[in-house]
């Protein structure tokens, strides 16, 4: 996101987009142009916030699930222990 879209246009009193290759005068317009800027960021960064907790919620999962797998190896080689002590009539 380096890439500059505006630039001080004639004498320093007005902005160029590059984009639109629009002198802007109206400062309304750039306020709107800046204001849908930022509106733009705070989407990207609340997606952003959403991945992640997303993220962090299937990380949880995992760990939970590499857990039970653990588990579940033990319990099976106590099952074999058991098995080779007689225990399986």
């Amino acid at each position: 996101m380096s890439e500059q879209r505006y630039t001080v246009g004639l004498q320093s009193k007005t902005i160029f987009d590059m984009k639109t290759e629009l002198y802007l005068f109206d400062n309304k317009i750039i306020c709107e142009l800046l204001n849908a800027q930022n509106s733009l960021i705070c989407e990207q960064q609340a997606t952003i916030n959403e991945l992640k907790a997303k993220l962090k919620e299937k990380e949880e999962d995992e760990k939970l699930y590499a857990n039970e797998i653990l588990e579940l190896r033990e319990t099976n080689k106590e099952f074999i222990k058991f098995k080779e002590l007689g225990g399986d009539y």
